[in-house]
Protein backbone atom coordinates (compact mmCIF):
# COMPACT_ATOMS: atom_id res chain seq x y z
CA UNK A 1 0.00 0.00 0.00
CA UNK A 2 3.04 2.32 0.44
CA UNK A 3 3.57 2.58 -3.33
CA UNK A 4 -0.14 3.08 -4.01
CA UNK A 5 -1.47 6.37 -5.31
CA UNK A 6 -3.57 8.52 -2.97
CA UNK A 7 -6.62 7.44 -4.98
CA UNK A 8 -5.82 3.75 -4.46
CA UNK A 9 -5.08 4.24 -0.76
CA UNK A 10 -8.41 6.04 -0.34
CA UNK A 11 -10.24 3.24 -2.18
CA UNK A 12 -8.55 0.56 -0.07
CA UNK A 13 -9.38 2.31 3.21
CA UNK A 14 -12.99 2.89 2.16
CA UNK A 15 -13.36 -0.72 1.05
CA UNK A 16 -11.97 -1.97 4.36
CA UNK A 17 -14.29 0.28 6.36
CA UNK A 18 -17.33 -0.68 4.28
CA UNK A 19 -16.52 -4.36 4.83
CA UNK A 20 -16.80 -3.78 8.59
CA UNK A 21 -20.56 -3.54 8.13
CA UNK A 22 -20.58 -7.27 7.32
CA UNK A 23 -18.39 -8.12 10.30
CA UNK A 24 -20.01 -5.81 12.85
CA UNK A 25 -23.49 -4.72 11.78
CA UNK A 26 -25.26 -2.30 14.02
CA UNK A 27 -26.29 1.27 14.61
CA UNK A 28 -22.79 2.52 15.46
CA UNK A 29 -21.28 0.98 12.34
CA UNK A 30 -24.06 2.45 10.20
CA UNK A 31 -23.49 5.92 11.66
CA UNK A 32 -19.78 5.64 10.86
CA UNK A 33 -20.48 4.39 7.35
CA UNK A 34 -22.88 7.28 6.84
CA UNK A 35 -19.86 9.61 6.95
CA UNK A 36 -17.96 7.51 4.41
CA UNK A 37 -20.71 6.98 1.84
CA UNK A 38 -20.25 10.35 0.05
CA UNK A 39 -16.53 9.59 -0.32
CA UNK A 40 -17.28 6.17 -1.80
CA UNK A 41 -19.75 7.76 -4.22
CA UNK A 42 -17.11 10.34 -5.20
CA UNK A 43 -14.58 7.58 -5.96
CA UNK A 44 -17.23 5.89 -8.06
CA UNK A 45 -17.81 9.09 -10.04
CA UNK A 46 -14.11 9.38 -10.96
CA UNK A 47 -14.35 6.43 -13.41
CA UNK A 48 -10.91 5.19 -12.34
CA UNK A 49 -11.96 1.97 -10.64
CA UNK A 50 -11.45 -1.46 -12.15
CA UNK A 51 -14.76 -3.24 -12.81
CA UNK A 52 -14.46 -5.53 -9.78
CA UNK A 53 -13.44 -2.62 -7.50
CA UNK A 54 -16.32 -0.53 -8.82
CA UNK A 55 -18.80 -3.36 -8.25
CA UNK A 56 -17.51 -4.15 -4.74
CA UNK A 57 -17.57 -0.53 -3.61
CA UNK A 58 -20.99 0.22 -5.09
CA UNK A 59 -22.41 -2.98 -3.61
CA UNK A 60 -21.51 -1.75 -0.15
CA UNK A 61 -22.90 1.72 -0.90
CA UNK A 62 -26.20 0.30 -2.17
CA UNK A 63 -26.59 -1.99 0.84
CA UNK A 64 -25.87 0.94 3.15
CA UNK A 65 -28.50 3.10 1.44
CA UNK A 66 -31.06 0.31 1.80
CA UNK A 67 -30.14 -0.25 5.45
CA UNK A 68 -30.73 3.44 6.07
CA UNK A 69 -34.10 3.27 4.27
CA UNK A 70 -33.01 5.33 1.25
CA UNK A 71 -34.50 3.09 -1.42
CA UNK A 72 -34.28 5.61 -4.28
CA UNK A 73 -30.56 6.17 -3.59
CA UNK A 74 -30.18 2.39 -3.29
CA UNK A 75 -31.85 1.98 -6.69
CA UNK A 76 -29.40 4.44 -8.27
CA UNK A 77 -26.45 2.57 -6.76
CA UNK A 78 -27.93 -0.80 -7.76
CA UNK A 79 -28.45 0.41 -11.33
CA UNK A 80 -24.86 1.64 -11.57
CA UNK A 81 -23.59 -1.57 -9.96
CA UNK A 82 -25.50 -3.57 -12.58
CA UNK A 83 -24.27 -1.45 -15.49
CA UNK A 84 -20.62 -2.06 -14.61
CA UNK A 85 -20.62 -5.87 -14.87
CA UNK A 86 -22.96 -5.76 -17.87
CA UNK A 87 -20.35 -3.63 -19.66
CA UNK A 88 -17.34 -5.56 -18.34
CA UNK A 89 -18.29 -9.23 -18.26
CA UNK A 90 -19.89 -11.77 -20.57
CA UNK A 91 -23.68 -12.19 -20.31
CA UNK A 92 -24.55 -14.63 -17.54
CA UNK A 93 -21.59 -13.70 -15.31
CA UNK A 94 -22.38 -14.20 -11.58
CA UNK A 95 -21.76 -10.49 -10.82
CA UNK A 96 -24.54 -9.60 -13.25
CA UNK A 97 -26.93 -12.08 -11.65
CA UNK A 98 -26.17 -10.75 -8.14
CA UNK A 99 -26.78 -7.16 -9.25
CA UNK A 100 -30.00 -8.11 -11.05
CA UNK A 101 -31.31 -9.91 -8.00
CA UNK A 102 -30.41 -7.05 -5.63
CA UNK A 103 -31.94 -4.42 -7.91
CA UNK A 104 -35.16 -6.47 -8.12
CA UNK A 105 -35.57 -6.40 -4.33
CA UNK A 106 -34.97 -2.63 -4.28
CA UNK A 107 -37.48 -2.03 -7.08
CA UNK A 108 -40.02 -4.07 -5.13
CA UNK A 109 -39.47 -1.87 -2.07
CA UNK A 110 -40.09 1.14 -4.30
CA UNK A 111 -43.31 -0.38 -5.67
CA UNK A 112 -41.89 -0.75 -9.20
CA UNK A 113 -43.23 -4.28 -9.54
CA UNK A 114 -42.94 -4.82 -13.29
CA UNK A 115 -39.19 -4.28 -13.34
CA UNK A 116 -38.77 -6.24 -10.15
CA UNK A 117 -40.25 -9.39 -11.75
CA UNK A 118 -38.01 -9.53 -14.82
CA UNK A 119 -34.65 -9.08 -13.12
CA UNK A 120 -34.73 -12.09 -10.75
CA UNK A 121 -35.88 -14.30 -13.63
CA UNK A 122 -32.81 -13.22 -15.63
CA UNK A 123 -30.58 -13.72 -12.58
CA UNK A 124 -32.01 -17.21 -12.03
CA UNK A 125 -31.50 -18.18 -15.68
CA UNK A 126 -27.88 -16.97 -15.57
CA UNK A 127 -27.12 -18.84 -12.37
CA UNK A 128 -28.79 -22.04 -13.60
CA UNK A 129 -26.56 -21.86 -16.67
CA UNK A 130 -23.42 -21.04 -14.64
CA UNK A 131 -23.87 -23.41 -11.70
CA UNK A 132 -26.48 -26.02 -12.64
CA UNK A 133 -29.99 -26.44 -11.20
CA UNK A 134 -28.99 -28.05 -7.88
CA UNK A 135 -26.45 -25.45 -6.77
CA UNK A 136 -27.08 -23.47 -3.53
CA UNK A 137 -26.77 -20.18 -5.45
CA UNK A 138 -29.62 -21.28 -7.72
CA UNK A 139 -31.77 -22.12 -4.68
CA UNK A 140 -31.03 -18.66 -3.30
CA UNK A 141 -32.00 -17.00 -6.61
CA UNK A 142 -35.24 -19.00 -6.67
CA UNK A 143 -35.94 -17.80 -3.16
CA UNK A 144 -35.37 -14.20 -4.29
CA UNK A 145 -37.70 -14.74 -7.23
CA UNK A 146 -40.32 -16.21 -4.90
CA UNK A 147 -39.99 -13.21 -2.59
CA UNK A 148 -40.47 -10.78 -5.47
CA UNK A 149 -43.40 -12.74 -6.91
CA UNK A 150 -45.05 -12.98 -3.51
CA UNK A 151 -44.55 -9.27 -2.91
CA UNK A 152 -46.09 -8.43 -6.27
CA UNK A 153 -49.05 -10.75 -5.74
CA UNK A 154 -47.92 -13.08 -8.53
CA UNK A 155 -47.31 -16.16 -6.41
CA UNK A 156 -47.52 -19.26 -8.52
CA UNK A 157 -45.56 -22.32 -9.51
CA UNK A 158 -42.23 -20.44 -9.50
CA UNK A 159 -42.67 -19.32 -5.91
CA UNK A 160 -43.75 -22.79 -4.70
CA UNK A 161 -40.87 -24.39 -6.58
CA UNK A 162 -38.40 -21.92 -5.09
CA UNK A 163 -39.59 -22.69 -1.58
CA UNK A 164 -39.16 -26.42 -2.14
CA UNK A 165 -35.63 -25.89 -3.48
CA UNK A 166 -34.64 -23.84 -0.44
CA UNK A 167 -36.05 -26.48 1.93
CA UNK A 168 -34.33 -29.27 -0.04
CA UNK A 169 -31.00 -27.37 0.14
CA UNK A 170 -31.28 -26.80 3.89
CA UNK A 171 -32.23 -30.44 4.48
CA UNK A 172 -35.74 -29.65 5.72
CA UNK A 173 -37.23 -31.98 3.06
CA UNK A 174 -35.66 -34.61 0.84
Amino acid sequence: MDDASPFDRCREVLQKEMERANENPGANTNRELELLTPHAEFLDSMNRLKPEEFWDLLSFVEIHHLTMGRFAAGRRSHSRALASPENSFEPGHPCIAISQSNLAITLQHLGQLEGSRDLPRSALASDEKSFGPGHPTVAFRRSNLATVLKGSGAVGRSARSAGKDVFRFTGAIS
